[in-house]
């Protein structure tokens, strides 16, 4: 499940930086929760929320 998700975000493009989001190791966790898929992702900024 996790590279079907990685494939599928891997068309995400950081704005700043231009690369993908899974390319920059940004992609944390996946995880199939019942009918629910969370995904845990960082950030390129080293801004706190």
């Amino acid at each position: 499940m996790r590279s079907r998700v990685e494939s599928a975000l891997s068309g995400v493009i950081d704005p700043e930086i231009g690369l993908s989001i899974v390319d920059l190791g940004l992609l944390f966790e996946v995880r199939l929760e019942e009918e629910t898929l969370r995904v845990t992702i960082g950030t390129t900024s080293p801004a706190r929320w």
